[in-house]
Formats: C-alpha cells, structure tokens, sequence
C-alpha cells in the first residue's frame, strides 16, 4: 500500500552544515511534503523514533558506527520504515553495510548536488514504500525445470543488496553455475559492492570486465554505469543506450543470457523499483528457460517482482531463503565433470 507524503514526517538525520542545510530547505519547501524535523546525531534519530511520529529517515553515513549495535537494527527494532543513506561514492562501506541491514538505497552527495529534482524524486519514491515486517517462510515448492540450467542471471534494486548476500551466504564455496548481477546502483559504488559481497560469500565475486571469460564458481558483477551481456561465452560491456532507465540493465543481461545458452538460464528478479528485468525473464521465459521472482512479502520494494509477475513470464514466485534452496539443490545435482559449454 502507498503511503502519502502530505501526512508524513521526514526524520533528515546528519550533522549541521551546508548539506543540512540544503536538504532541509529543499525538502521542507516541497509543497507536497508535510514536516522535515532535522536531527545532528544517532541519539537524536532514536529519540525523536521513540517520542514522535517518523515515517521516513534520511540518514547520513557519518552517523553508523563501525561496531554493534548497528544503528539501522536498533531504528528498524523500533519501527519499520524505509531509510535512505547518504554516502560519498569513495568512503561508502559503512553506506552499504546499512543496505545489508534494511536500509532501501544510497543517494551520494554528487547527485544531491547534482540535481536537486532528481533528490526529491528518490525521496518522494522511497518515502511513501510502506515496508512489510519481517517474516519466516516455508520452502518445498516443486521445481522442476532449474534442474537443468547452467547460468544464473539476477537482477536487483533498492532493497536488493541485502537480499543477494543472504543468497550467495547458503551456496557452497564451489558452485558449480556461474552467477551474473544486474545490481542498479550509483557510479563508483561496483567495487565495494564486489568486495562486500566476496567477504559475505563462499562463491568469489569479482567485477565484470570486458572479454572476461564466462567460468563456474564465480559471481560476476556489472560494473556501475555499464550493461553486461554475454557473447561467445565471454562478457561484453557497454555503455546505457539513449532512453534507458536502470543502470546496469537486467533487461540487457537476460536477454543476452536467452541468447547464448537457452533453456540453460534461470532468471531471477529481486525487489526494487520500476520494470527492468521484466523484458529479460521474457526472453528467458521464451527461450525455455526458467524464471524467478522475490515475493511480496520478503521484498522491500516490490515494483520489479511485481511487474515481471504481471507480464505472465513468470515460472516461480519465492522468498529468498526458497531461492537459495533451489540454487543449492542445482549444485547438489551437478556431476563433478565440467560441461563443455564454458570451454567453448
């Protein structure tokens, strides 16, 4: 259900000084947003949860300690509601490990001072998210065609970071598939991405880079502002085309994996906003493949799930602990032998 910001409070957590100051005007001044009540510091981002009425929280990196307790667990202990970290695209590791632990997205300083439309944009659309609780859910749903797929494409957005650690945590140290990630997120920020996930995973993940040889046992990353395809068993990079929305493309990449290898492809899309990937699982769906998305109830956005789901590609709604049962269960049924379509 959407919320609307002409009855919210938005909680602008970050020390004083020239950015403060900006957001605050520019977002108090908004004729569509209620109140902006500015805060300096984590204690007053806790208290003004515990004494007032938030619904949304801009939250500057520099207030996450690097030691327990995290400042996001102890927001979302009190209330759930979607947070946007303001980060630098250099120091952003604190930014990212607040991703992991429930925050929606990063905005960097660049693009606030950038576009000051394109800020307000963001927080009209993540502010008005209602986030669902935290919930358990129960595995065993049949699936019966993955069985036989050899590539795994995922797309993800807002909300997805968390969502591809908790999968790659449960694969063993030697998948057997490769793993390609269509992750949208600000320039600059592909290399702690790479490195955060490698440190949160058995599998390696590295950062895709042109020509690179397509191989198992590896998650390969999109860098930040380029589209990944494949060609030849090989990737190939690219720069967004004109019109393009979402950065890198899950479009491109699942397309290109339908391509190249056929009913061999599980599609997986995962919470963010917007429609990318919708036309990629398409492809998959019409290629033989086997296509898959995060359901509602673990997703923290739930756009790109739901529009892939509304076009009818869509084979299997799971969570992720689902999602990762089902990529385990392809490693536990690969022979040891490497098939020959990496050697290629």
């Amino acid at each position: 259900m959407k919320r609307h910001l002409s009855s919210m409070t938005i909680l602008l957590a970050l020390p004083q000084g020239e950015l403060r100051s900006q957001l605050h005007l520019l977002l108090s001044t908004a004729s569509d947003i209620a109140s902006v009540l500015p805060v300096e510091n984590a204690q007053g981002v806790l208290t003004s949860l515990q004494t007032g009425t938030v619904d949304f929280i801009i939250l500057d990196e520099s207030l996450l300690a690097d030691e327990p307790p995290s400042l996001i667990d102890e927001v979302l202990e009190i209330k759930t509601l979607p947070i946007l970290i303001l980060a630098s695209r250099r120091e952003a590791r604190r930014a990212r490990s607040a991703c992991a632990q429930g925050a929606l997205d990063i905005l960097t300083y660049a693009d606030i001072a950038c576009s000051a439309e394109r800020t307000l944009s963001v927080v009209r659309m993540l502010a008005t998210i209602q986030i669902p609780p935290p919930k358990r859910t129960h595995t065993g749903i049949p699936f019966k065609k993955p069985e036989t797929s050899q590539v795994i494409g995922i797309v993800s957005s807002s909300g997805g970071p968390q969502v591809l650690r908790d999968l790659f945590k449960q694969l063993p140290p030697r998948y057997p598939y490769p793993i390609l990630v269509a992750q949208h997120n600000a320039k600059g920020f592909s290399e702690g991405l790479v490195q955060w996930l490698s440190q949160n995973s058995a599998v390696p993940a590295v950062r895709a880079e042109m020509g690179m040889r397509l191989t198992p046992e590896r998650i390969f990353v999109a860098p930040s502002g380029m589209n990944m395809m494949v060609d030849g068993g090989k990737l190939v990079l690219a720069p967004p085309v004109v019109g393009q929305h979402y950065t890198p493309s899950g479009d491109h990449l699942l397309t290109s994996l339908s391509r190249e290898f056929g009913d061999m492809v599980i599609g997986i899309i995962l919470s963010g906003m917007g429609d990318d990937g919708t036309q990629g699982v398409k492809a998959v769906k019409n290629a033989g493949g086997c296509t898959i998305a995060q359901d509602e109830a673990t997703s923290q956005i739930f756009g790109m799930p739901k529009e892939a789901i509304a076009s009818g590609a869509i084979d299997h709604i799971l969570s992720p602990t689902q999602i990762a049962q089902k990529l385990k269960q392809l490693s536990d049924k690969c022979e040891t032998r490497k098939t020959g379509m990496f050697s290629r």
